[in-house]
């Protein structure tokens, strides 16, 4: 026995399928929207916003992991790259590329320096040392007439960084940072310290001698309450130590500051 169903049914039952699938496919399959994913960082975020309202027609290259968010962004005919081979290259050896304008930057990519080194083919000592994000203040003493005052202490005794005033002879000369570093006694001079409070940050240079005992080339940054770490010359003195933690009022090249992301002009 044959069942026979009118061909009206038949489109409409047709019609129904064909809405049904388009409902699935805006709503189930994520279909491309108007609005970025929402687990973009903030600071990632208003970086690409203010990237997109300033300029047009202008080439934006951005780590893989953020490139659904800015691709997503992208207003005023500017274009978003990704390539993780050049942007590890640029980050790492300053490089440039024909018609890349602009890089994205954040302070979370020290937590992929291995993958960058590697990618950049960069074979280099380097080191990214942690130290206690919280700190207490007290005076310290060398002897010899030299004394280190008001000193912000995060750490213990086996493992401290102290931003200190130097006073000799009661004369204050500067300030200097100085670090123990994990499995060592020996307390070494920093090249210079940043502290950073979300919203600026303050360069301090150390007045201690390159040529003293130890003396380490690097940089401390302290993100107050947040962090507080040293990078070695082979990142601190790089395009990315140099452009993402260096305070903007020192930098040309940043098109403004978001606090944890910068966008930067590589022309």
């Amino acid at each position: 026995m044959r069942i026979r169903i009118p061909l009206n049914i038949l489109v409409v039952i047709a019609m129904l399928a064909v809405i049904a699938l388009i409902v699935y496919f805006f709503f189930f399959t994520g279909a491309p929207q108007n609005q970025p994913p929402q687990a973009m960082p903030q600071s990632i975020a208003y970086a690409l916003e203010y990237f997109n309202a300033v300029n047009s027609n202008k080439t934006i290259i951005v780590p893989s992991a953020y490139y659904p968010y800015a691709e997503a962004l992208a207003i005023n005919n500017n274009r978003v790259i990704e390539n993780d081979t050049e942007y590890a290259r640029i980050l790492l050896n300053d490089s440039h590329y024909a018609g890349v304008d602009y890089v994205l930057i954040d302070m979370a990519q020290l937590n992929n320096m291995s993958a960058l080194f590697e990618k950049a083919g960069v074979h280099a000592a380097w080191n990214v040392t942690e130290f206690n994000k919280t700190y207490y203040i007290a005076n310290l003493s060398t002897g010899a007439n030299k004394t280190y005052r008001n000193c912000f202490v995060y750490g213990n005794a086996t493992d401290v960084f102290d931003e200190c005033q130097l006073f000799v002879s009661s004369l204050r000369i500067g300030d200097v940072a100085l670090a123990s570093f994990p499995r060592s006694s020996t307390i070494c001079s920093i090249n210079a310290s940043i502290f950073y409070n979300g919203v600026n940050s303050t360069y301090i240079p150390s007045v201690a001698s390159p040529n003293s005992t130890c003396f380490e080339r690097g940089l401390m940054f302290v993100y107050q309450g947040v962090a507080a770490f040293y990078m070695s010359p082979s990142i601190s003195q790089t395009f990315y130590g140099r452009e993402m933690f260096m305070p903007y009022n020192m930098l040309r090249n940043v098109l403004d500051n978001y606090g944890e992301a910068r966008v930067v002009s590589l022309n």
